[in-house]
């Protein structure tokens, strides 16, 4: 009898296992990968996610250029698009997210330029006319292969 109550307590403590000095700001938190609170990607996301709607709730303009074929022009429509803006004095900024072959960097002439990183985050290339510029092409060297897991 006594071994059985000793189970039911081992099991009610190992279902209340819980990290009182988790404040559930998993982005930051180093148990990350090693916790098991199923909530933790919903935190993770949700705060991710309210941080760069805030972001992009101060810019007016967003155009997406986007296509689900590789080879149709996007990169090079995207580069034109900005440098006419640009041309017009308005604030442009590139988001590359083409992670096999950067091909804005290579584009606007700043391949050789690097991103650095500061407390807010990448720091954008600055390209011709002021166009700011984040691409993977600036993160990592022509000869690198990236590897995403």
């Amino acid at each position: 009898m006594r071994e059985k109550r000793e189970s039911a307590v081992e099991r009610d403590i190992l279902e209340l296992n819980v990290d009182f000095n988790c404040a559930r700001w998993c982005e930051s938190c180093e148990k990350f990968f090693d916790c098991d609170d199923p909530k933790r990607f919903m935190i993770y996301e949700r705060r991710r996610m309210q941080k760069a709607k805030k972001t992009l709730s101060t810019i007016k303009y967003k155009i997406p250029v986007a296509g689900g074929k590789g080879g149709v022009g996007k990169s090079i429509t995207t580069a034109n698009l900005g440098m006419g803006l640009a041309m017009r004095n308005y604030k442009v900024t590139i988001l590359d997210q083409d992670f096999d072959g950067a091909c804005i960097p290579k584009m606007l002439g700043i391949l050789d330029k690097r991103m650095m990183m500061c407390p807010e985050g990448l720091l954008p290339i600055e390209g011709p006319l002021g166009i700011q510029v984040l691409s993977m092409g600036n993160i990592i060297k022509t000869e690198d292969v990236l590897t995403w897991f």
